[in-house]
């Protein structure tokens, strides 16, 4: 079977013998404060060490909000050659036609301000040219990206995307259990 105990700084303190079922329901708890667990397994003469340690935080269904806490916008340089070769992350807000712009946005539970992983979040560029963009499930610290590829004039220098002062804003966050905080966070960029 398996035992379920609570991580509190390092120390264990037991909740409840799950038996043989995998999945555990713990009742009772505190919205917005986070619960960290660990479990044991166990049969008649011993038990395991413990599991890697998983925190939430609990928020009664309907109720949690999420929002964004920031937008960034780069691109991605490489460097080196070979083995040497290292791509970074570069945080600009001037582009050229024929740049790829990277937007990253920073989804977090509106009232504990902890990342929220698995959400994904709808974005606008607009400007002289309008672009929805819809972002990957957000990482465990609740980091989504997504790029726009602009388009370079021809040899003769027309077409490509148009130049100007563009706008990014949050039109939309989705993640399961929450609801989005309505705040439209935004930031610029320009094409020149």
């Amino acid at each position: 079977g398996y035992n379920v105990y609570y991580d509190q700084a390092g120390k264990s303190q037991f909740v409840a013998n799950a038996g043989n079922n995998i999945t555990y329901l713990d009742t009772g708890l505190t919205n917005g404060v986070e619960y960290c667990y660990k479990v044991t397994a166990y049969d008649a003469t011993c038990e395991s060490g413990f599991s890697n340690i998983l925190c939430a935080v609990p928020n009664n269904q309907g109720q949690a909000q999420v929002g964004v806490s920031k937008i960034e916008i780069g691109r991605y340089v490489t460097t080196g050659k070979g083995k040497d070769t290292v791509t970074t992350f570069e945080l600009t807000h001037q582009f050229n036609p024929g740049d790829g712009v990277v937007i990253r946005a920073y989804v977090v539970d509106a009232s504990t301000g902890l990342p929220v992983a698995n959400a994904t979040v709808d974005l606008l560029i607009s400007g002289p040219e309008s672009v929805p963009l819809t972002s990957q499930p957000s990482d465990t610290t609740g980091m989504v990206e997504v790029s726009w590829q602009t388009v370079a004039p021809n040899k003769r220098g027309q077409g490509g995307t148009t130049t100007g002062t563009y706008t990014v804003t949050v039109t939309n966050v989705t993640a399961t259990g929450y609801t989005w905080d309505g705040v439209t966070t935004s930031t610029t960029f320009t094409i020149q």
